[in-house]
């Protein structure tokens, strides 16, 4: 019996551990070589760090794919396309139920970069997912925040 409750209590504490992390990168320096110049179009998004939502991963969909789960402070760089392309977040978890979600349209062209830092606003009756296009040298800034 001791061991069956050792071992429900080790699953339970790995699952609580493991939810908050994402797929993307917690240190700019890890992502910082992705910023060089090149013929790719790449799209650099930055989930803020907040105390709202920090437990829940914001699933990041570009162009209809999943391209990267953000946990609180992470960021991911990803392959855009030439032409129109749609970014869609979405809150995990219970903490997206009732959530305004915006969705981003935006057009790139060859060797273009956009740069996007996601947020969340709370409010009395519902909460609202914020994505704000920035330039490279305030997303870099916010990034090594």
């Amino acid at each position: 019996m001791k061991n069956c409750i050792k071992n429900i209590t080790l699953i339970i504490m790995f699952f609580a551990l493991t939810a908050c992390a994402g797929s993307g990168y917690k240190n700019y320096s890890d992502l910082s070589s992705n910023l060089e110049p090149s013929e790719n179009t790449k799209v650099f998004i930055l989930r803020d760090m907040g105390f709202a939502g920090s437990a829940a991963l914001v699933h990041i969909n570009l162009n209809g794919n999943k391209v990267a789960e953000l946990g609180e402070g992470e960021m991911t760089a990803v392959d855009g396309i030439i032409g129109s392309n749609v970014l869609e977040p979405e809150m995990g978890g219970i903490a997206g139920i009732g959530m305004e979600i915006p969705i981003v349209e935006f057009d790139m062209s060859a060797g273009e970069n956009k740069y996007y830092i996601i947020g969340l606003k709370m409010g009395i009756i519902g909460s609202t997912m914020l994505i704000n296009e920035t330039m490279k040298d305030s997303w870099v800034r916010s990034a090594k925040d």
